[in-house]
């Protein structure tokens, strides 16, 4: 399933793109266990955030997602950028992971929420797992 993304990261990018400067250094990468979830633009943190919705393995936390670590570009009139390689580490395991959400610590909002297209069991004994975050988007035609 492709991303969706949240109303409030059109608000973001209508601000960068009027002039202002939003901060993009606060934006957290978390994982969501809820199989239940249909990304939505409308959709509250609460969707993804809570202890049910939430991964909660020991060893788990959202991975810090700054603007330094956004690389990207122009080319055929494709704007895209992309986030590659976010470590996760989980000391056991037991729950199953169904995707991703970006959330932005300073104002509580969901950017964009990804379904993965096959959810992954992280194992009894734990691990890693690291995602890349590709965003694309045609500037022009």
């Amino acid at each position: 399933m492709a991303a969706v993304q949240n109303n409030a990261m059109i608000s973001h990018k209508l601000q960068y793109a009027l002039g202002a400067s939003p901060s993009y250094n606060s934006w957290e990468v978390g994982l969501f266990i809820a199989s239940t979830i249909s990304p939505a633009c409308t959709d509250a943190a609460s969707v993804y955030t809570t202890s049910t919705a939430e991964c909660s393995i020991s060893g788990y936390a959202r991975a810090q997602l700054p603007y330094s670590a956004w690389s990207g570009g122009i080319a055929s009139c494709v704007y895209s950028v992309s986030a590659l390689g976010i470590p996760f580490s989980f000391a056991t395991g037991g729950q199953t992971l169904y995707g991703h959400f970006l959330y932005d610590q300073t104002s509580g909002t969901i950017g964009w929420a990804e379904v993965w297209a096959i959810p992954f069991t992280v194992p009894s004994g734990g691990g890693s797992v690291a995602l890349n975050l590709i965003y694309a988007e045609k500037q022009c035609s």
